[in-house]
């Protein structure tokens, strides 16, 4: 049974505050507009922004407490240690948008690597009261779980209830509220984190709420966790007479079977915390939920030999690596469940206290060190996808430049080695595609003129383009010109008339990308895209669809399936792979 906390005005005045401070510390870390460049200090604010608000506002009982403050500067300190290496990984020339979602990445795991941390804070600051031990480990879970699942949900109705109000303001011209609610990025951050932080008090404050939330969940886990116990021995049971071969033909296997396992267990733990001693279920399905537990390590280590499979046949990448560190942290954890559930024969429930222990270790373990030199998925993946191409194993068409382009600095490196090598820059689409990785993208909002835009780009021979066309493309596309600032003559153009009216249509190839856009006239001087093509076909390498380009090897084929005429108006069908 949860009892209140004592949380005094000040604490509860100082959480607030606490809140808009962190709140405005967010906005300024964006406001600059360079969270993800390589040069600011933007990566390290919401680093210390996650960090703070997490454990003052969640284990704070008073602020002149010294303890609270020095676990405060050492998780602080660990979070900097994290991003400054995602920063070194990913700074200034380095970054792409997949960096930059690397950074929102990064920032997810550290909420996840704050939430395992911050039992064991809770723990550490209540060492002073009567009776404090490991058990209210598994009371701090409940508690911060339950009170972030509160306060989300709090959060929602809040923002909700701001966009009614500026949308009911807005339907009669009144766009001051929308303009501060809705387009007003320093109130969103400040008054996100400030309601966080109340809702996060009114949790703590009435701990009645956490606890009728806390039965139902034990409740439903009551509920569910015979039923999972019986898939899970169901598929078990299915794998002799399918092979485990199947397993790995799945691109997922590995993630499901990870997925099921951290089910069971996070069941087995509710079960195991509940204040009812029996969960009131029969023999049957005693017996299941016991064998589903004592097998659990079974369904990672089949996890891992899938993912195992998977990285043979494919190497390394960032997600594998992050794969292998979780499956390696619930397998020691499921092993940890299977043992003491061996010991406990014939209780309906386990003592799970020394797992969840054990579990919370270990994974914020993994995750520090997954953002440090220890362990660099970065450097993991682009290591072994370049030895897997020195080695002969895959051919140089099969090396993923796209991996190493977001790879960052390590990726970055390879890139300039595969430049030098000449083997793989014999090809021109592999030639394309180094220097477009290693050419930053054209700003498409700077200035482009039709002159630079025909510097760049390859007319092929007997093709005349109007004007009218260039100026359109410059001034009104704007969509892919800039594609083809990123190679000398990437981009061809041809004139050829596409349904017989004698007026040339132009057709625009990315030869790189193997795609092409298609214009017509619409207009005296206005032009529209009324087709693409996607994918040339593989017998047709780069090389020899730019030399047909340029020799005129091309002939029109009439489409064989046809558009419907209903009561004399045309109903265009465009017909999926025909």
């Amino acid at each position: 049974m949860f009892s209140n906390e004592v949380l005094s005005v000040n604490t509860r005045r100082g959480i607030g505050l606490t809140g808009i401070a962190l709140g405005l510390l967010w906005y300024c870390s964006d406001n600059s507009g360079m969270l993800y460049a390589g040069f600011t200090a933007s990566i390290f604010i919401r680093a210390l922004c996650i960090s703070c608000a997490a454990v003052l506002m969640l284990s704070v009982q008073r602020f002149n407490s010294k303890r609270l403050w020095g676990v405060t500067g050492a998780v602080a300190l660990l979070s900097c240690i994290m991003a400054a290496w995602v920063k070194w990984n990913l700074a200034g020339e380095y970054v792409t948008f997949a960096a930059q979602f690397s950074v929102t990445n990064f920032l997810g795991w550290l909420l996840i690597f704050n939430f395992f941390l911050v039992p064991w804070i809770q723990y550490y600051l209540s060492q002073d009261e009567p009776g404090a031990g490991y058990r209210n480990l598994n009371r701090n879970l409940w508690l911060n779980g339950i009170t972030i699942l509160l306060s989300l949900f709090i959060l929602g109705i809040a923002w909700s209830v701001l966009w009614l109000w500026a949308t009911l303001f807005y339907i009669i011209d009144i766009t001051f509220f929308r303009e501060l609610f809705i387009e007003n990025n320093c109130f969103q951050a400040t008054f996100t984190s400030f309601i966080l932080a109340i809702a996060i008090v009114i949790c703590r404050c009435q701990l009645k709420i956490i606890e009728a939330i806390k039965n139902f969940f034990t409740l439903l886990a009551r509920v569910l966790f015979p039923l999972l116990a019986f898939i899970a021995l169901l598929f078990l049971a299915m794998l002799p007479f399918v092979g485990l071969n199947h397993v790995t033909e799945r691109v997922s296997s590995a993630g499901t079977l990870s997925t099921l396992a951290l089910l069971i267990m996070m069941l087995a733990w509710i079960m195991g915390t509940s204040s009812r001693t029996t969960p009131n279920w029969n023999k049957a399905f005693t017996y299941l939920v016991r064998l589903s537990m004592v097998i659990l390590p079974l369904f990672t280590l089949i996890a891992a030999w899938a993912l195992g499979i998977r990285i043979h046949q494919y190497g390394w990448s960032p997600l594998r690596v992050d794969g292998a560190l979780t499956i390696l942290t619930l397998t020691v954890a499921g092993f940890g469940v299977s043992l003491q559930t061996i010991r406990c024969r014939n209780a309906c429930t386990v003592n799970v206290n020394a797992p969840t222990r054990l579990f919370l270790i270990m994974a914020a373990a993994m995750i520090f060190i997954s953002h440090t030199p220890i362990i660099d998925p970065l450097r993991i993946s682009v290591n072994a996808h370049m030895a897997r191409y020195h080695s002969g194993e895959i051919k140089a068409d099969d090396v993923s430049i796209a991996m190493l382009e977001d790879a960052g600095r390590r990726g970055h490196d390879a890139i300039k080695a595969l430049k030098k090598d000449k083997d793989f820059m014999s090809s021109e689409m592999r030639s394309a595609l180094i220097n477009d990785a290693l050419n930053p993208r054209i700003d498409i909002s700077e200035s482009i003129t039709v002159v630079t835009l025909q510097g760049v780009t390859e007319v092929a021979k007997g093709s005349v383009i109007p004007e009218t066309w260039w100026a359109w493309v410059v001034n009104e596309w704007k969509y892919s010109p800039d594609e083809c600032y990123r190679g000398n003559n990437r981009c061809m153009i041809k004139s050829l008339d596409l349904n017989g009216d004698k007026l040339d249509e132009i057709m625009l190839c990315d030869v790189a990308e193997r795609t092409c856009s298609f214009f017509a006239l619409k207009d005296k001087d206005e032009w529209s895209v009324i087709g693409y093509s996607m994918a040339l076909p593989k017998a047709l390498d780069s090389e020899k669809f730019r030399k047909s380009i340029q020799g005129n090897k091309l002939e029109l084929k009439p489409k064989e399936w046809k558009n419907l005429v209903i009561d004399g108006e045309t109903m265009i069908v465009n017909y999926q792979d025909r």
